[in-house]
């Protein structure tokens, strides 16, 4: 350090000292306190001003070890009587400027910004150094956004993964009454593979074709055989009880089909086995090989990528948080609560409380991000007043998949329809089937039933004791030319949707309700009891019927009550 001039040097009173406290004494270094000078340096009556001491010829400056502590921020100290004096913090304040400006070179504020001092002897100080203030670390920011689900493996890690069996993909199925249980079927394994909990499950959803990594063994599941159980159960006398009921009411004539049985080439063996199903098909063998009788060992798994989203829509309401945010919960429990949606119409912004508890909306899944328990969603239609029937038909339709059966059928499929009125039965139909018109021939269906596309006969035959029944269905199929519009059309409603209120048809009506004479049927001989006949042949064929009744389950059961058929009006 360069000399300093004489003079220039400030006296610090005893009264601008600080105490020293209990716990700085304890600590092995002690810090050197300046011994105070003497009292003239100071004017009577102003103890807070300063003036220049006189220069002495043997006085050094102070320690430039006295210049770095003052630079050093004030700590809050432990004890009250540690705080200097409002009176003194000037005195120091002041000498503290004074040395850092004769060692730094430059001008320090005499007071600090905006009047008046924060609360320590330093303040001044701290403002004219600018001490950066504490802000929140990475690490903070890591705690605080901790991700809820692990990344999805890349796909050139899936392509890598799947071509060497240490990945498999599937289907998955998550269960209606616990969204915590989750299978897939792999086609080669003949058990499902188990995904336990959402963490695994990894913001797949059901019907999502994903990619799966087994978990070791120890990770497995063990659950008990059902039907071992009843099995062990069952007394023997029961079991041959249930065998000889079984045979006497099927036909011993007709024998069912057998699967091929598997030649020991195919076989498989651990050492010849090369894919990885296979290779965990034998694993899980030699599993099961040490399991007690009647447990099953089942393969847990671990979603690791989603290949295919499945293309559905979820019926559900909304709700408004505190903070005015759109949240969907879905009527599907499967799926997570508090989807974020952010393209609401404008009849909620107008009324979003109103809106919220009285429409059911259909909303698609957007994005899942790792963070998040809850994916976004984009509202796709707003379905109306969830206490209207339409609404919630509607409802039910679009969770299903079903809302093609809401639609016309096309004008193409229309002309290729024949009129009811003038249909008549073929010549050549006539020929090559067989006529059962003069038998007695019934159906029985629901009250309000559109699609009479089965019915039942009974006929005695020559032996009291015997009878002939048959069932028949309509054969539509006489009507629908493979490959045409009609064709494609029922194989994609594929059946008809039946509603307390409705019917939506899978076929147009003119076939399920009118052209019905034409049918594929099925004659066996049956007894009074209800046993089959044993040694009476069983036929198949395509027929020609005429119904003589349409009975609905009411009607049918009012003549099995009454003592008399004479008894019942329509009957008379």
């Amino acid at each position: 350090e360069p000399p300093q001039p004489a003079g220039i040097h400030a006296s610090v009173p005893f009264a601008a000292t600080p105490s020293v406290s209990k716990v700085d004494k304890k600590k092995k270094k002690k810090k050197k306190v300046i011994p105070p000078p003497p009292s003239s340096s100071t004017l009577p009556g102003d103890a807070n001003t300063i003036e220049p001491a006189v220069a002495r010829p043997n006085q050094k400056p102070p320690p430039p070890l006295q210049i770095e502590a003052k630079l050093k921020p004030a700590t809050k100290p432990r004890h009250r009587s540690n705080v200097p004096s409002a009176a003194s913090t000037p005195t120091l304040a002041n000498t503290t400027r004074s040395l850092v400006h004769d060692t730094l070179g430059q001008q320090l504020p005499s007071s600090p910004p905006h009047g008046g001092s924060r609360g320590g002897p330093h303040d001044d100080l701290n403002n004219a150094i600018a001490i950066p203030k504490k802000t929140k670390s990475r690490t903070d920011y890591a705690k605080k956004y901790t991700p809820e689900y692990e990344p999805h493996l890349a796909c050139e890690d899936v392509v890598r993964g799947l071509c060497d069996g240490s990945l498999v993909s599937g289907v998955l199925r998550v269960n209606k009454h616990n969204r915590m249980d989750a299978y897939v079927t792999i086609p080669g394994l003949d058990r499902d593979l188990f995904i336990d909990g959402l963490s695994r499950q990894n913001r797949a959803l059901d019907g999502d074709t994903v990619v799966l990594v087994v978990l070791p063994q120890t990770k497995w599941r063990t659950k008990s055989s059902s039907l071992a159980t009843s099995t062990a159960t069952s007394s023997p006398a029961c079991i041959s009880s249930d065998a000889e009921t079984l045979a006497a009411l099927w036909n011993p004539l007709v024998q069912p089909s057998q699967p091929p049985a598997a030649s020991p080439s195919s076989a498989r063996h651990e050492a010849d086995v090369g894919s990885g199903i296979d290779r965990l098909q034998v694993h899980v063998d030699a599993v099961q090989s040490h399991l007690k009788a009647g447990q099953k060992a089942q393969p847990t798994a671990s979603v690791v990528h989603i290949l295919e989203r499945a293309d559905v829509s979820y019926v559900g309401v909304v709700r408004v948080t505190k903070q005015n945010v759109t949240l969907f919960d879905a009527l599907d429990k499967r799926l997570p609560r508090g989807m974020r949606i952010h393209n609401m119409p404008p009849e909620y912004h107008r009324n979003p409380h109103l809106f919220a508890t009285t429409m059911l909306c259909l909303v698609k899944l957007d994005q899942w991000a790792v963070h998040y328990k809850s994916p976004t969603g984009v509202l796709v239609q707003v379905l109306g007043p969830a206490s209207q029937v339409d609404s919630d038909l509607l409802a039910l339709l679009t969770t299903n998949s079903l809302l093609r059966h809401l639609e016309p059928f096309s004008p193409e499929i229309a002309a290729s329809l024949p009129v009811a009125t003038e249909w008549t039965i073929p010549q050549s139909e006539l020929d090559r089937r067989r006529d059962l018109r003069d038998w007695t021939v019934f159906s029985i269906d629901p009250s309000t039933a559109r699609d009479l596309d089965d019915a039942m006969s009974i006929r005695r035959l020559p032996d009291d004791d015997t009878f002939e029944v048959g069932v028949h269905i309509a054969d539509v199929s006489h009507f629908i030319v493979p490959g045409s519009a009609l064709d494609v059309e029922a194989q994609a409603r594929c059946t008809s949707v039946y509603f307390v209120n409705q019917v939506l048809p899978m076929l147009p009506r003119v076939l399920c309700e009118q052209l019905c004479s034409l049918n594929a049927s099925v004659l066996w001989h049956m007894r009074k009891d209800g046993t089959m006949v044993a040694d009476a042949p069983i036929w198949f064929g395509k027929t020609i019927i005429r119904s003589c009744c349409q009975l609905d389950y009411a009607t049918a059961q009012l003549l099995l009550d009454s003592s008399t058929t004479h008894d019942i009006a329509w009957y008379q």
